[in-house]
């Protein structure tokens, strides 16, 4: 998934200022931090959304 994004990030950098992502089946987050890692890197504001079917994954979560 970063490669993904990264190659995103590099093909569409002109036209990139804010990304807007849905994380479905975020379960404990760690995918969003790693995603707002690698958005900061590259400079580009970024709101992230994560939904999961575990209340529980997503209490997690919510502490990142």
């Amino acid at each position: 998934m970063a490669l993904d994004i990264i190659d995103y990030i590099r093909i569409n950098k002109k036209h990139t200022q804010r990304i807007t992502v849905m994380d479905v089946a975020t379960g404990t987050g760690l995918s969003v931090e790693e995603m707002l890692n690698i958005f900061k890197l590259y400079d580009v504001s970024v709101s992230i959304t994560g939904i999961d079917y575990s209340e529980k994954m997503l209490e997690v979560a919510h502490t990142i």
